[in-house]
C-alpha cells in the first residue's frame, strides 16, 4: 500500500519536520509498505509497515496417510526463500515442499512460515495404520533339477502394504530373513536340495495377516541311476548286492549322517526262488533318528515315481519312521508285497530326512543296520 504523509495526519509531517532540524514545509512523502497496513504510533513518532492481509502462509497436502509411508506438504507463502517448517518429521524442511513419512499411528499438525511471512495455521494430517500385506508370494529359482543336489534360491514379495512386513517360514526354510519392504524383496539359498521339497511362507505387519496366507514354492527333484549308481550325489555310500542274503552295517563303508545309502541287488535272469522275501532296517549305536527310505527302480531315487508298488498300487516308501522293512518276491505284487521281474536291477535308497526334505541327523554318523534276503 502506498500512503501519502499528508493524508495520514499531521503527527507524520511534524516529524519529518524534526527530523529535519527545522520547520516543516509543506509537502508530499509516499512509503510503500507493499500489502502491509501503514500504521503511525505517536508515542514514539513511528511509522511502520505492519502485516497485512496476503502476508500468511498456508499449506496443502493430504488429510491423511499411512504410516511408514511417504507424502508431500505444499508451502503456500506470499514470499520468502527459506521456509521453516514444525511438526512431526516436517520438523527442519527448508524448501516450499516438505517430504514427510511418519512412523506412529497418531494426527500430526503442521506449520510453515518464511522469513517475511506469517506462519500458518496448523494443517492436521491423520496417520493412519494402513493396509495389511497383499499381491504376495514366493518363488523358488529353479524349480527343478537332479540327478545331482542343487541350491536353491527363495525369494518373497509383496506388492503393496504397510511397511515393514514380517515374514513366518517353514522350518525348513528357518534361516531366510524373517523381514522386507515393499520393493525390496527378502531371498536366501537352501544348499543341496536333492529331494522333492516345498517351502512356505506367511506374511504379516502391523495392521495383521495377508489374505492369501501362506504362500509356497516346490522343487522337483529327478534321480538318475537306471543300471548304476551314475546319477547318485557324491558322497552317497553305494553298495553293489550280488544276489543272497547280506547283512550290511552302514559304518563300514563311509559317513552316512548326511549323505544317501544306496543298495543296488539284481535278479538273476534264471533259477532265483519265488519265494516272500524281506529287507529290514534299523538303528545302530546311534540315538534315534527318522528316515526315508524307497525300494526304487532307480539308485538315490526318493520321488516316488519309480517306487515298486503292491498290488494295490501301495508304494514301497517309508516316510518319517525310524525303522522300516520292505517285502518282495520275484514274480506278482501281492497285497503286501512288491513284484520282481528277473534280470532287472533293484535299489534300496535311504537317507536322514524327514518327508518335507529337512535333516535330521543332528550328531554322531546316524548308524543303520539293514539285511537284505534274497
Amino acid at each position: 500500500m502506498t500512503v501519502s504523509l499528508n493524508t495520514l495526519c499531521r503527527f507524520a509531517v511534524l516529524a519529518v519536520g524534526l527530523a529535519l532540524g527545522g520547520q516543516a514545509s509543506a509537502g508530499t512523502a509516499t512509503i510503500d509498505c507493499g500489502t502491509g497496513s501503514p500504521s503511525w504510533n505517536s508515542q514514539t513518532n513511528t511509522l511502520s509497515c505492519g502485516a497485512g492481509g496476503g502476508t500468511q502462509c498456508s499449506i496443502t497436502g493430504p488429510n491423511s496417510a499411512a504410516v511408514n509411508t511417504q507424502f508431500t506438504l505444499t508451502a503456500n507463502c506470499p514470499s520468502g526463500s527459506t521456509y521453516t517448517w514444525t511438526g512431526g518429521a516436517a520438523t527442519g524442511c527448508t524448501g516450499a515442499t516438505c517430504n514427510v513419512t511418519e512412523t506412529v499411528v497418531s494426527t500430526k499438525n503442521y506449520t510453515v512460515d518464511t522469513e517475511s511471512s506469517t506462519p500458518s495455521a496448523n494443517f492436521p494430517v491423520t496417520i493412519t495404520a494402513g493396509p495389511v500385506p497383499a499381491g504376495c508370494s514366493l518363488s523358488a529359482s529353479p524349480t527343478s533339477g537332479g540327478p545331482t543336489a542343487q541350491n536353491v534360491t527363495l525369494t518373497a514379495n509383496c506388492t503393496s502394504g504397510t511397511d515393514p512386513i514380517t515374514i513366518a517360514w517353514s522350518s525348513n526354510a528357518s534361516s531366510c530373513p524373517t523381514s522386507m519392504t515393499i520393493g525390496t524383496p527378502a531371498q536366501c539359498t537352501i544348499n543341496n536340495v536333492s529331494a522333492n521339497t516345498t517351502w512356505t511362507a506367511s506374511f504379516s505387519n502391523s495392521v495383521g495377516q495377508a489374505t492369501n496366507n501362506p504362500r509356497s514354492a516346490t522343487y522337483t527333484y529327478s534321480a538318475g541311476g537306471g543300471g548304476n549308481f551314475a546319477g547318485c550325489p557324491g558322497g552317497t555310500i553305494t553298495i553293489d548286492n550280488t544276489w543272497g542274503n547280506m547283512a550290511i552295517d552302514t559304518a563300514e563303508y563311509g559317513d552316512f549322517g548326511g549323505n544317501i545309502l544306496s543298495v543296488r541287488f539284481t535278479v538273476p535272469a534264471t533259477g532265483a526262488s519265488t519265494s516272500l522275501k524281506t529287507t529290514s532296517w534299523v538303528e545302530y549305536g546311534d540315538g534315534p533318528t527318522v528316515r526315508e527310505a524307497v525300494f526304487s527302480t532307480k539308485a538315490c531315487d526318493f520321488t516316488g515315481a519309480n517306487a515298486l508298488k503292491t498290488s494295490f498300487g501301495a508304494a514301497m516308501k517309508s516316510l518319517d519312521q525310524i525303522r522300516f522293512s520292505f517285502l518282495y518276491k520275484v514274480g506278482a505284487a501281492g497285497s503286501s508285497n512288491a513284484g520282481l521281474v528277473a534280470g532287472q536291477s533293484y535299489y534300496i535308497n535311504v537317507r536322514n530326512k524327514t518327508s518335507a526334505g529337512a535333516d535330521t541327523c543332528g550328531y554322531g554318523d546316524c548308524r543303520m543296520r539293514g539285511a537284505v534276503q534274497n
